[in-house]
C-alpha cells in the first residue's frame, strides 16, 4: 500500500488569518505515523510548505506517487495545533487537488477535524478524519486497510469512535527525519539560519482559559529521554545546529528533564523552548544555559493580575518578571508572548501592562497578538455559551471576534501594540530618555488607520522572518 502524507503550502494564508510564524517547522504529526508505517507500506512525506509548492507542482508529485491513501493536516505543524488558522481553505484546496489527481482515500488530521469532524469531512470532501492525537490511530487504521472500525478517533459519515490520545508516549517511535530532505526549517533563533523541531513532553497541567487544547495534547506526559536524545543526535548529524522543543511547557522540573539536559550538554547542540516564567528557578535556568539553551519564549499574556486571574493563568507576577530579567541578563535570547483584547481588558489594564514592560531588561523582546477565542475554549464559551457540535459558524464567529472579547476597541489595542513595540525597540538603541519620549509622543498622535496598517506590516514581517 502506498501512503502519501502532505503538509500543505501555508504561505498563502494572510498574516491576520494565522497567529503563528509563516516559516515551516517539521510536521511531526506526519513524521510519527510515516515512521511507524514505513515498515509495512510505501510512504512518502511531502512538505509543500517548506518547498513552496504550487498546485501544479504538488499535483505532479501526487500523480507521480499515485497513493492509495493520502493524509493531510489542517495546521502547519504540531506546534500550531493550539493556535491554528481559523479556516481550512488551505487543506481543503489540497484535498480537492488530491481528489482530481488520483483515486486515493483522503484522511484529514489536525485541530479542526478534532473539534469539528463533520464540517471538515464535508468541506474537504474527505473519506475519513482522525480526531485527536493521530499517530497510533492512523497506523492502526492504515495497516488494517481502512476496515478497522474500532480505531480510536475514527470519524466518518457512519461512525464516530471518539478522540484519540497517546497515553504512553513510549509507544511513539524515534522519528526518522530522513523521510524529509534536509531543509531550511525555522530555528526560532536569529543566531541559526535553520533548525529542526522536536518534542520532549506533550500537554500541560495548567488550564488557561484561552488555550486551545481541550481535546488534544492536554494531559501532561513525557517521552523517553533516550529517544529524544537519539532524535537530536540524528538531526545534528544531518546538519542541523539547532533544535526547537515544541512542548507546551518545557520547564516542568523532573528527573527526566534533568536527564535530558545532561544529554544535551554532552551532545553540544543549540536549542530553544517555551516556558512558564513563574515556575522557573535559578538552578534550572543555570542547567538549561549550560546545556546549550539559546532561546526561551515565555508566555505571560498580560501583566494585569486581575486579567491573569480571569484568564485562569494565575501567574505570580513578581516571580515571573524576575525570571524574565534573569534569563535575559544571562545571555539567553528572551521573548515574551502577550495577547490583547481579552475579556475584562480596559485602557487601565493596557496602561498597566505597558508601564511594567518599560521596567524590563532592554535585552527582552516582545511578541504580541490579538486574542483568538478558539471554539471549545472557556473564552469562547463565555461569549457563545455552552456549545454542542462545533461547526463552520463557530469558526467564522471565532475569526470575527479576534481581539474583540475585551472592552477596548480594536483600533486602540492596535495603537498600544505598535507603541509598546516601538518603545521596546528604541530602548535597545540606548537613546536618551527624552528623545524616546518625544518619538513615542509623535507616534501616538498619528491616526488610528496608520497604527492598523503598521501593525499589519509588523505581523507580516514577523511571520515571515520571526522578527520581534
Amino acid at each position: 500500500m502506498k501512503v502519501l502524507f502532505i503538509n500543505p503550502n501555508w504561505h498563502r494564508l494572510p498574516a491576520r488569518a494565522f497567529p503563528g510564524c509563516k516559516r515551516p517547522h517539521h510536521p511531526l504529526e506526519l513524521l510519527y505515523p510515516a515512521t511507524i508505517l514505513k515498515n509495512s507500506c510505501q510512504v512518502k512525506v511531502v512538505d509543500a510548505f517548506l518547498q513552496r509548492l504550487s498546485d501544479e507542482e504538488l499535483g505532479r508529485q501526487v500523480k507521480s506517487f499515485n497513493p492509495d491513501i493520502a493524509v493531510v493536516t489542517t495546521a502547519p505543524s504540531y506546534l500550531y495545533w493550539r493556535c491554528c488558522p481559523t479556516d481550512i481553505s488551505i487543506p481543503a484546496a489540497a484535498a480537492r487537488l488530491i481528489r482530481s489527481s488520483c483515486g486515493a482515500s483522503i484522511i484529514l488530521i489536525g485541530p479542526h477535524p478534532t473539534v469539528s469532524p463533520q464540517w471538515v469531512l464535508d468541506e474537504c470532501r474527505a473519506d475519513l478524519v482522525v480526531r485527536g492525537e493521530p499517530e497510533l490511530a492512523l497506523a492502526q487504521l492504515i495497516d488494517g486497510g481502512l476496515d478497522d472500525t474500532q480505531v480510536e478517533g475514527l470519524f466518518s459519515r457512519d461512525r464516530d469512535s471518539g478522540v484519540a490520545t497517546v497515553e504512553d508516549l513510549d509507544l511513539l517511535p524515534r522519528i526518522d527525519f530522513s523521510l524529509l530532505p534536509y531543509g531550511a526549517y525555522h530555528s526560532h533563533s536569529p543566531r541559526y539560519r535553520s533548525g529542526a523541531s522536536i518534542e520532549f513532553s506533550r500537554g500541560c497541567p495548567f488550564q488557561c482559559a484561552f488555550c486551545f487544547k481541550q481535546m488534544f495534547r492536554n494531559r501532561y506526559r513525557v517521552r523517553p529521554v533516550g529517544k529524544v536524545l537519539e532524535e537530536a543526535a540524528q538531526l545534528k548529524k544531518a546538519g542541523y545546529g539547532y533544535i526547537y522543543f515544541i512542548d507546551e511547557l518545557f520547564n516542568r522540573d523532573s528527573d527526566e528533564l534533568r536527564e535530558l539536559l545532561e544529554g544535551l550538554t554532552e551532545l553540544g547542540i543549540g536549542w530553544g523552548c517555551q516556558c512558564r516564567p513563574d515556575i522557573m528557578t535559578p538552578e534550572l535556568l543555570d542547567l538549561m544555559k549550560g546545556a546549550g539553551c539559546a532561546d526561551i519564549e515565555y508566555g505571560l499574556e498580560t501583566l494585569s493580575p486581575k486579567l491573569s486571574k480571569g484568564m485562569q493563568k494565575g501567574m505570580h507576577l513578581e516571580r515571573s518578571l524576575d525570571a524574565v530579567n534573569r534569563t535575559a541578563e544571562m545571555g539567553i535570547r528572551t521573548v515574551l508572548f502577550f495577547v490583547y483584547g481579552i475579556p475584562g481588558e480596559t485602557r487601565e489594564t493596557l496602561n498597566q501592562t505597558a508601564g511594567l514592560l518599560r521596567g524590563l531588561s532592554r535585552r527582552v523582546y516582545l511578541s504580541s497578538a490579538l486574542l483568538i477565542p478558539y471554539p471549545t475554549t472557556p473564552v469562547y464559551r463565555s461569549v457563545a455559551g455552552e456549545r454542542g457540535q462545533i461547526g463552520k459558524a463557530d469558526w467564522e464567529r471565532c475569526a470575527a471576534l479576534v481581539g474583540g472579547t475585551g472592552n477596548v476597541p480594536r483600533h486602540q489595542i492596535e495603537r498600544v501594540i505598535v507603541l509598546t513595540h516601538l518603545g521596546n525597540r528604541l530602548k535597545k538603541l540606548r537613546l536618551p530618555r527624552g528623545l524616546v519620549c518625544a518619538i513615542a509622543t509623535m507616534a501616538g498622535r498619528l491616526p488610528a488607520s496608520f497604527h492598523s496598517r503598521l501593525l499589519g506590516l509588523l505581523l507580516s514581517m514577523r511571520k515571515e522572518a520571526d522578527i520581534q
